[in-house]
């Protein structure tokens, strides 16, 4: 298995999480629609990915991404495009007519489908892409399969939605999709993910009862044995060695074995092991690799943590985050005592709803047993560090 670092694993590329997978399915079979919750970098849209490439025998997969959204239309506008595009929709309309001519209805009505190569182009600025996408929804709903529609950084849209047209416009939009849902009782299925917490989102439009027919799956990080099978993987494939000793130190300098950061690390290791010549892996080496995950190189990976804050967060909002990590990442931890004081310091009152959102994207994390807040992930503990609290 070779590192995918930046892009989603795919392939002979992707990890097998069976039993994650299997509770994905065994929520959707008891006809939920799902909320799949982890912070960046965990491996979403990996698993999606797998879901959509190798589906059950009676489920489709329909990988939609909605990141660059900010109004109601277009996003229903996207939803239809990929869907119509989608290889899943390409199968169903070889096993049953009734789909190529809804695609040529829907071509007739809107009067600027074009086709290139396998691409659908929606241009027309008189469609009314809601009602086309959610009538054609209802006509392919079919007994043979179940059709899940895997709606990628949906929070996000919901998110510039409000920065562009208001909270009400926002709040109109869940409630729209709520609607959608509800009105699919049978073998369409919505999954919705993305880098931010969509609670956290809601919360700042409206009540959560718009959201509460989400049935949610958390995505975690790997456990300690799927770590090491996973980084030995990757170090068989460059032809590294190593030892049941040396790789658990491995582990322990990660920290928080996501995936990403261990591809990330597992990279570096093969690169100092090929530039010493040196392929089996000493404290020396390991210690040399950790340290290159900081280097400048890698920013790119990390620097859209600090970037996610600064858009979403208002000012002070956001120099309270700032100003919060930076401790944690000087001292090590931070007392969660003294929480009120740091908010007070920068004017502000509804600090819990930044603290949740701190801790759903990863950043920072607290046992029932502690007294602090700390760093989730010891790699970025580091990288903030180096590149945001000592600038």
């Amino acid at each position: 298995m070779k590192p995918s670092i930046g892009v989603p694993s795919r392939g002979d590329k992707f990890y097998r999480r069976d039993k994650l997978i299997q509770k994905i399915y065994r929520r959707l079979d008891t006809g939920g629609h799902l909320f799949m919750s982890a912070p960046r970098r965990v491996g979403k849209t990996s698993i999606m990915h797998h879901l959509e490439e190798n589906p059950r025998e009676d489920y489709e997969f329909i990988y939609l991404i909605v990141e660059s959204v900010d109004n109601s239309e277009d996003y229903f506008r996207v939803l239809l495009k990929e869907l119509l595009q989608s290889n899943a929709i390409g199968k169903l309309a070889k096993s049953i007519d009734k789909v190529n001519s809804l695609i040529d209805g829907i071509s007739s009505r809107i009067g600027s489908i074009g086709i290139m190569g396998n691409k659908i182009e929606l241009n027309s600025p008189k469609a009314n892409y809601q009602a086309e996408f959610e009538g054609f929804l209802q006509q392919i709903e079919t007994k043979e399969k179940t059709i899940v529609l895997m709606v990628d950084e949906f929070p996000q849209a919901v998110e510039n939605i409000k920065q562009e047209k208001g909270k009400e416009e926002a709040k109109r939009f869940l409630q729209t999709n709520r609607s959608i849902r509800q009105s699919f009782t049978n073998n369409i299925r919505f999954i919705y993910t993305g880098s931010i917490g969509l609670p956290n989102v809601v919360k700042g439009i409206t009540s959560l009862s718009v959201i509460n027919d989400l049935n949610t799956v958390e995505i975690p990080p790997l456990n300690t044995e799927d770590a090491k099978e996973l980084m030995s993987l990757l170090l068989e494939e460059a032809k590294v060695e190593t030892n049941p000793k040396i790789l658990d130190l491995l582990i322990a300098k990660i920290e928080w074995l996501i995936p990403f950061h261990l591809q990330l690390f597992a990279q570096e290791l093969i690169d100092v092991c090929e530039d010493s010549e040196q392929y089996t892996i000493s404290e020396k080496e390991a210690d040399k690799a950790f340290e290159q995950i900081l280097h400048r190189r890698n920013n790119q990976y990390f620097e859209p943590y600090r970037d996610r804050l600064e858009k979403s967060l208002e000012s002070n909002q956001y120099q309270f985050a700032v100003d919060l990590l930076n401790t944690i990442s000087k001292e090590g931890n931070f007392l969660i005592e003294d929480i009120e004081g740091l908010a007070k310091k920068h004017q502000l009152e509804n600090y819990k709803s930044v603290l949740e959102a701190l801790e759903f994207d990863g950043y920072i994390n607290s046992t029932k047993a502690s007294m602090y807040f700390h760093f989730t992930s010891l790699v970025l503990k580091m990288w903030w560090k180096k590149n945001v609290a000592n600038f």
